[in-house]
């Protein structure tokens, strides 16, 4: 709930994404990850520097501050993808491995297989690349 308020005056690093605001804590950000602590170290930023985050996309940065916070986000067909390389990124190994079970459950599509599997080897997303292994087993005669 405190994530979700968005209140200044409860955190002390502010991201940018697409010209909004994020709020969040130094502290509990690197805590879970490794990447956000050297990020804040004093080796690295000023403690007021407004941090600009240009490879995602304001929500999908917001879903991922989102389950730092409450262990809960949105992910979904269209922004899966991202959500693991962001897992990835900044090392959250839970938010992978819900990503990692959420492509599992995708319906797998003979045009986007190849996409889908590699993927799944970039990122060592283990039950989504054994899913894509049984489809590729399954329709071995029509690739």
């Amino acid at each position: 709930e405190i994530f979700k308020s968005q209140d200044p005056d409860l955190f002390d690093v502010t991201f940018e994404i697409e010209g909004k605001k994020l709020y969040a804590d130094k502290y509990v950000l690197s805590t879970i990850s490794e990447p956000f602590g050297a990020l804040f170290s004093n080796r690295w930023a000023k403690t007021d520097e407004i941090i600009k985050i240009e490879n995602y996309s304001f929500d999908n940065f917001y879903q991922f501050l989102s389950f730092i916070y409450s262990g809960e986000c949105e992910i979904n067909e269209e922004n899966v993808t991202v959500m693991v390389d962001l897992a990835e990124y900044y090392d959250i190994a839970v938010l992978k491995k819900c990503c990692d079970e959420n492509l599992a459950k995708l319906e797998c599509e003979m045009d986007k297989f190849l996409e889908m599997l590699e993927l799944a080897q970039t990122y060592s997303l283990t039950a989504f690349l054994t899913i894509l292994n049984k489809f590729a087993v399954f329709h071995f005669h029509t690739m």
